[in-house]
């Protein structure tokens, strides 16, 4: 584990209670993945992997496309998410545009998060 992941955990496991939901941020190619069995692997968290990305892959890119079950399910998966951090810490590693029509203030508001960056270089290959 390398020493941004052992601070980000380190700082994770040292927040109050009511912060026990942590959210990190990410583009593709940054090496998410890698990142989120890491901390998967530190068995230290209960890890959820891009809860929000089968809205993306169904098309469901903006507040328009949602129909009310949809939107019922989207805040049924935070919720959940959200009841499980009582218990225990959570890790959410999610893509920001998978959620970003669709998080609420409330929603951002619950948990702390992260961005995790990478240079533009090494994430999009087609840019080189």
């Amino acid at each position: 584990m390398g020493e941004i992941g052992r601070k980000l955990q380190e700082s994770i496991l040292t927040s109050s209670a009511h912060t026990s939901l942590h959210f990190v941020w990410c583009v593709p190619r940054s090496r998410s993945t890698a990142f989120e069995k890491m901390m998967a692997n530190s068995k230290q968290f209960n890890v959820v992997g891009e809860p929000f990305i089968d809205f993306y892959k169904q098309g469901l890119l903006s507040a328009n496309d949602f129909s009310k079950g949809t939107k019922q399910i989207l805040m049924d998966t935070f919720v959940s998410i959200l009841h499980s951090s009582l218990g225990q810490t959570v890790f959410v590693k999610d893509m920001a545009y998978h959620a970003n029509e669709f998080i609420s203030d409330s929603h951002i508001l619950s948990a702390k998060h992260t961005f995790l960056i990478r240079n533009p270089q090494l994430s999009i290959t087609f840019a080189v």
